[in-house]
């Protein structure tokens, strides 16, 4: 059934096309213009919510925290500045020597500490031993950047 009105659908498509042709070309312009509209408004619209909302959960890390005892001595904090609770956490733990660009420790982390909005939590971490090498810990300035955040539905 659904072959037979495909066909129909097709037929008289060609059918309008051939006795009035500049009326179907236009009214498939029109159409195509609209559906193309529609799904720009859509994808563009979503896409920038999300990273506006993205950009709200912030991380910092710092060496030296009360906080923290000497095995595990930086301490990153995690902050929810979105509208929805943060479910999950991918980030970066770099550190990097003074008045330097390159990374001299550098390693992929994650949390799944559920925060709500507004919401902030702190964990200290232990970069491995491999990573540093001979640098001193204390004398790096660390970083924790976000790669993704997963939220709650």
């Amino acid at each position: 059934m659904i072959v037979i009105a495909w066909i129909a659908g097709i037929l008289g498509f060609f059918w309008l096309l051939f006795r009035f042709p500049r009326q179907t070309v236009l009214l498939v312009a029109v159409l195509a213009v609209l559906v193309g509209t529609g799904l720009w408004i859509y994808f563009t619209g979503t896409g920038a919510d999300e990273a506006r909302e993205r950009e709200q959960v912030t991380a910092t890390a710092v060496v030296g925290d009360a906080r923290c005892d000497p095995a595990h001595p930086v301490l990153v904090t995690f902050h929810n500045g979105a509208a929805r609770t943060l479910d999950h956490v991918s980030f970066m733990l770099e550190g990097r020597r003074p008045q330097h660009s390159q990374t001299v420790y550098s390693n992929f982390r994650s949390s799944d500490r559920i925060l709500a909005p507004g919401e902030s939590y702190g964990a200290c971490w232990a970069p491995d031993s491999y990573g540093v090498g001979s640098a001193d810990i204390t004398e790096l300035d660390w970083s924790a950047r976000i790669l993704a955040i997963a939220f709650r539905d």
